[in-house]
């Protein structure tokens, strides 16, 4: 829904404006409007989406190490793993704003089972 929006809007301005005699600021302001929708999602929306509409957030955990636990706070999806090779577990923020994303690092860590 959000990519027939996004392309709808999209279209909309660059019609409006190749109608209006604009035709070579039509295309450019097109793809403005589709860079700026993509931005609000790959900053603001991908959790939101993922949580409430059932979207797909991809998360890779680092090669060599051990998937521990994720979990939602508020809009923000923590995950941990495991580096068998530091003894640290790692927990990082997938935030909402994409910007300010915790790290919390457990040194001497020996999760239950290793």
């Amino acid at each position: 829904m959000y990519v027939i929006a996004c392309g709808f809007v999209s279209g909309l301005v660059g019609w409006g404006l190749w109608k209006s005699g604009k035709k070579t600021q039509a295309p450019i302001a097109a793809l403005i409007v589709t860079g700026l929708f993509w931005g609000a999602y790959e900053m603001f929306l991908e959790n939101i989406f993922a949580k409430r509409y059932g979207g797909t957030l991809t998360i890779t955990i680092p090669e060599g190490n051990k998937f521990t636990g994720i979990t939602w706070k508020d809009e923000d999806l923590w995950y941990g793993w495991y580096d068998p090779k530091t003894s640290e577990c790692t927990f990082r923020e997938e935030s909402r704003y994409g910007m300010l994303e915790g790290k919390v690092l457990i040194k001497n860590c020996s999760p239950i089972g290793e």
